[in-house]
């Protein structure tokens, strides 16, 4: 899938000024930028506007000392700054200034353009934009730049941390498409072919040298970069998420909730990724190990729960939890009445065999994949991003919970086996081994 105006290649920043004439004409510019992206990528492309006649161009750079938080409160603060007036935003910087541009353009009613300075989100040509709002991370709708400019130069010196996240995030559509093919058979949510051939034909190809990643190598990280936009891309078709993000994400968002940090720095979303992505992988691992009688006595020792006493259940895992009410509104909706969950169950009883086939297909082996982190600079157990065994085991719990997304999460608990596989991969010893011992302040 190509766009007219999405430029990518070595010095790719010059173009920067006649892409944005192109499509917007002599209307102002607004370069937003933080503390990190201004000195590398944004005072560089604000003397390139003016020598090119933008004299007017103007510079926003969020003054937060620490990483800035792709939280609502920050969306307001560049939809103040671009509403009513006929200035187009040029987002210079990552998923976070990215996603705060795209959704306060949208709801300004206009085109915005994206200088991206890291390959280490999806999220650069995906439409909607991931934003915390009252405590609950949620995907916004909103649409992708109308302008890319990616200049490959930019992305292969960008902090090693960065291009180690975008790694993690481009891993974690392995096991999401594993989530895909259960909902898939499910009836759930069918596999749109184009979005899934996007999102997964060149995938392995991009994953399969860590060391090249870990090396700078400029052919490895390009590719990278470029799976990540493909998997925009496979959003855009498909109209949401389900291309790039499973199991896996739902226990990133669940993680953000609890503002994960590790020696003072907050932990990226690239990385809390990662270890979603071995712990769904970890899952599905479990559930491939069993067969149909493991199933019925599974079904006869956990009965369908009508909706009531699941309720009960949720109300007493969340507390007083401030994402309560959306995350049981979530919950409803994916739930399934005693009559249905049997139904349900019979119905993957009947293509079990071929199911765990497929899955066993699509899923990169636990250990593989840990070494494969591990070389590329990935977290690799849940101690690496501030995790104690609680606090992993309830974001396990609570991302079945918080999205309508079905994922395996979803399928284990219908089987009745969500708690028995949970306490399996945080038990220390088949999968993870290393919690943090400190709980998040």
């Amino acid at each position: 899938m190509r766009k007219e105006h999405y430029i990518i290649g070595e010095g790719a920043l010059s173009s920067v000024v006649k892409e944005y004439k192109a499509v917007w004409g002599d209307s102002l510019p607004l370069i937003v930028a933080d503390r990190n992206t201004w000195p590398i990528v944004g005072a560089h492309l604000h003397e390139q506007f003016i020598r090119f006649g933008y004299s007017g161009v103007e510079e926003f750079v969020f003054p937060d000392v620490d990483d800035v938080y792709a939280d609502y409160e920050h969306v307001g603060v560049i939809r103040e700054l671009i509403q009513g007036n006929g200035l187009i935003a040029v987002a210079v910087g990552s998923g976070t200034i990215n996603d705060l541009v795209k959704l306060a353009s949208y709801e300004c009613g206009k085109s915005y353009m994206v200088v991206p300075t890291a390959p280490s989100v999806d999220g650069y040509t995906a439409i909607g934009a991931a934003i915390t709002v009252d405590g609950f991370k949620r995907t916004l709708h909103c649409l992708p730049p109308e302008v890319m400019v990616a200049d490959v130069n930019v992305l292969r010196d960008a902090p090693y941390d960065m291009i180690a996240a975008g790694y993690g995030d481009l891993a974690a559509k392995i096991p999401a498409g594993a989530d895909w093919i259960i909902a898939d058979r499910l009836g759930v949510e069918r596999i749109l072919p184009e979005a899934w051939d996007m999102s997964q034909r060149d995938l392995r190809m991009r994953l399969a040298d860590p060391a090249a990643i870990a090396r700078r190598d400029g052919a490895a990280i390009d590719g990278l970069f470029l799976g990540l936009v493909e998997v925009g891309f496979a959003m855009e078709v498909f109209k949401n998420s389900r291309p790039a993000a499973g199991a896996e994400h739902m226990m990133s968002h669940a993680w953000e909730m609890v503002h994960l940090s590790v020696l003072g720095f907050p932990v990226s979303h690239g990385f809390k990724v990662a270890i979603g992505t071995l712990a769904s992988t970890a899952i599905m691992t479990e559930l491939l190990k069993l067969d149909e009688d493991d199933l019925r006595r599974a079904f006869k020792e956990h009965p369908p729960l009508t909706w009531p006493m699941r309720l009960m259940e949720i109300e007493s895992f969340l507390g007083d939890d401030p994402t309560r009410a959306a995350t049981i509104q979530a919950s409803q909706a994916k739930f399934l009445e005693p009559q249905q969950l049997e139904q349900r169950r019979q119905l993957t009883l009947g293509f079990w065999k071929e199911l765990k086939k497929d899955i066993a297909a699509q899923i990169i082996p636990f250990e593989q994949l840990q070494d494969m982190f591990r070389i590329a600079g990935c977290p690799c157990e849940p101690v690496d991003i501030g995790l104690t065994r609680a606090m992993f085991m309830d974001g396990m719990r609570k991302a079945q919970m918080i999205r309508e997304r079905y994922t395996v999460l979803d399928f284990a608990y219908e089987l009745g086996l969500l708690d028995t596989v949970m306490d399996i991969v945080a038990g220390g010893e088949l999968y993870y081994r290393d919690f943090s011992c400190l709980a998040q302040s």
